[in-house]
C-alpha cells in the first residue's frame, strides 16, 4: 500500500514505538518484480528531490540525474545535451541572472504589458468609460457602446470643434503648459494624463524592441533544421570517402554556434534590465554585437558550399565565437547584476 502510494520514504518497521527503515532486500522479498521496481523509482526519486546536491534533468523525458560533483559553475550539460542553470532549472541563461530570468518570465505571462498597451494606445470614453482605440483617422470618436461623440485629444464632447485633425482646446492647455512649467503652476489632469499615456508608450515600445530580439534567437535556437543539417553535411562528406575526424570541426562548430545563439537570446534579457545610456549598458552592447557578428558569419559558413574547403576559418570563428560568449559573460559578473528590475 504505501508503495502503491508512492510513500517509499515511510515504509518502516511495523513494530510498535519501532522508526527503523525496512532495507531494499527485506522489500525485494516480500513484493512482486513490478511493485519492487516501482518502489525503486519512488527511492531514487524521493532521494533526488529531498537532496540539494542533486537534481533532475529538466529536458523533457530525459530523467537523468545531475550531482554537484558534474557541476561546473552553475551551467549544467546533461548527457541528453541540454544545458541548463543547476540553481533555478532552467534553461542556460547567461549572462541573465536567475532572479532576471524570473522577472523576464512573468513579465512576459502576466498582463502588465497588457495594461501598458491599453494606457499607449486607448482612451476611456467620457460617457461609459469603456475603452476605445484609435488607429488612424481624424480626432472625432464615437463610442460603440453608447454612441457618444467626443474629441481624442481634449476627451471632451465634439459640439463645438471645427476641425477634424486638430483640437483649440488642447492646444490652448499645451499652451498653459508651457506657461506653467516656467512659473511652477501645478499640472491639469488632462496634462498628466498625456503625460502617463507618453511613458506607458515609450515603456511599451522599449520592452517590444527586445522582446521581438529575444524571440528572433529563441526560433533560431529551437528550429531543428539547422542542427540537422549538419549531421546531413557530416554524413555526406563521410559518405565521399571523408574520415568522421576530418569532418569533426563542423559538428564542434554547430553545437558551439547554438550555445552562442542561446546567449545571444538572454543577453537581450539581461540588457533591458539595464539603465539605458550607463557605461555598462554600452560595454555589454559592444560585446554583444561582436558576438552576434561573429556568430552570423559563422553560420553563413556553415550553410554555405565548400565547408571542407574552411575548415581553419570555421575552427578559428568557432574558437572565436566561445571567447566572445565568455567575454559577455564576463561582462555581466563585473557588472554584478545589480540592476533595479
Amino acid at each position: 500500500m504505501k508503495i502503491t502510494e508512492g510513500e517509499v520514504h515511510r515504509v518502516s518497521c511495523p513494530a510498535v514505538d519501532c522508526r527503523l527503515t525496512i532495507p531494499d532486500e527485506v522489500v525485494k522479498k516480500l513484493v512482486d518484480k513490478p511493485v519492487f521496481e516501482k518502489y525503486l523509482h519512488f527511492v531514487t526519486k524521493s532521494f533526488v528531490e529531498d537532496n540539494t546536491h542533486v537534481t533532475w534533468c529538466p529536458a523533457p523525458g530525459c530523467g537523468n540525474a545531475i550531482t554537484t560533483d558534474q557541476v561546473s559553475g552553475l551551467v549544467v550539460q546533461c548527457s541528453c545535451g541540454f544545458h541548463f542553470c543547476f540553481s533555478c532549472h532552467h534553461e542556460a541563461h547567461a549572462p541573465a541572472s536567475c532572479e532576471q530570468v524570473r522577472n523576464w518570465n512573468k513579465k512576459c505571462s502576466d498582463d502588465s504589458e497588457t495594461g501598458h498597451w491599453m494606457g499607449a494606445n486607448t482612451k476611456s470614453c467620457p460617457r461609459c468609460g469603456v475603452s476605445v482605440e484609435k488607429n488612424g483617422g481624424c480626432n472625432h470618436m464615437t463610442c460603440r457602446q453608447c454612441t457618444y461623440e467626443w474629441c481624442w485629444m481634449c476627451t471632451k464632447v465634439w459640439k463645438g470643434h471645427d476641425d477634424f485633425y486638430s483640437c483649440a482646446r488642447f492646444e490652448k492647455a499645451e499652451k498653459k503648459k508651457a506657461k506653467a512649467s516656467g512659473k511652477g503652476k501645478k499640472q491639469s489632469k488632462l496634462q498628466t494624463l498625456e503625460q502617463e499615456r507618453e511613458q506607458k508608450r515609450l515603456a511599451l515600445e522599449r520592452y517590444i524592441k527586445f522582446y521581438d530580439k529575444y524571440l528572433e534567437y529563441d526560433n533560431t535556437v529551437k528550429n531543428a533544421q539547422f542542427r540537422e543539417k549538419s549531421r546531413a553535411l557530416i554524413q555526406q562528406l563521410q559518405s565521399e570517402q571523408t574520415t568522421l575526424t576530418e569532418v569533426k570541426f563542423i559538428e564542434k562548430a554547430t553545437d558551439t554556434l547554438l550555445e552562442c545563439f542561446g546567449a545571444i537570446k538572454y543577453s537581450y534579457v539581461y540588457a533591458y534590465f539595464l539603465d539605458d545610456g550607463s557605461t555598462e549598458k554600452e560595454i555589454f552592447a559592444m560585446h554583444q554585437e561582436n558576438m552576434i557578428q561573429t556568430c552570423n558569419l559563422l553560420k553563413s559558413i556553415l550553410e554555405g558550399t565548400g565547408v571542407l574547403q574552411r575548415r581553419t576559418e570555421v575552427v578559428d570563428l568557432t574558437k572565436l565565437a566561445s571567447k566572445r560568449k565568455q567575454n559577455l559573460v564576463e561582462t555581466e559578473i563585473v557588472n554584478g547584476a545589480n540592476n533595479t528590475f
